[in-house]
């Protein structure tokens, strides 16, 4: 099985004794992905950008049977505790899942974000399959391993680069993502690259909150 190459690709590192946290930086439309995965009938979704997996979160409570592939850098230089302190101070809501939010921040700035996001897909069990690399880069990796996932959910870069490089991997996919109402000031960065790489495909953009999702036309 493709996954099991996938999971064997890696060394995961020890989560063992550090508790899960559920947060979630939600802009809004995550319903609409959960609806995809029903029409869809989607056994694996993968999305790039999880951060500490609050939209995996989603994902994976919401079907049982599931499998989410979870890309993301998880740099071990991010610091952590000032960042979610901000946090803390700034977007309260990210944090409503959580009942010691001191606990929470601690043990992020402790453990990294990466055993932390582990530790956080935990309740899951063998239904997430992290994958520790940079995309474009990883898409690539993850294609070559045999890996066919049914929904691509992009929270990463505002730009094009990583549309593409999904559409090339993984053509038959249905793309989607996150940060359609981000960077107002800088033009919506995200819904330019969308709407450009529609008009270029042959897809059209239908958006819930910063929630996106391509259909083809």
């Amino acid at each position: 099985m493709s996954l099991q190459k996938l999971d064997a690709a890696q060394e995961r590192p020890n989560i063992e004794g550090i508790a899960p946290f559920r947060f979630t930086f939600d802009g809004g439309g995550r319903h609409s992905v959960q609806k995809l995965i029903d029409e869809t009938g989607a056994n694996l979704l993968l999305e790039i950008g999880v951060h500490l997996g609050g939209s995996c979160y989603d994902w994976l409570g919401h079907s049982e049977t599931l499998h989410v592939i979870g890309v993301d850098t998880w740099p071990d230089t991010y610091a952590a505790r000032g960042d979610l302190t901000r946090y803390r101070d700034a977007n309260p809501s990210c944090f409503r899942y959580i009942d010691d939010i001191d606990a929470f921040i601690e043990s992020t700035a402790t453990n990294g974000f990466y055993k932390s996001a582990l530790a956080n897909m935990s309740p899951f069990g063998e239904r997430f399959h992290p994958y520790r690399a940079s995309a474009p880069d990883a898409l690539y990796e993850i294609r070559d391993l045999g890996v066919e996932p049914d929904i691509v959910y992009i929270d990463a870069t505002k730009n094009r680069v990583i549309l593409d490089a999904v559409y090339e991997c993984f053509p038959e996919a249905r793309s989607c993502g996150d940060d359609w109402t981000w960077g107002p000031s800088l033009g919506l960065p995200m819904q330019q690259a969308v709407n450009s790489f529609s008009e270029e495909h042959g897809f059209k953009a239908r958006a819930s909150g910063a929630t996106w999702i391509l259909d083809k036309v």
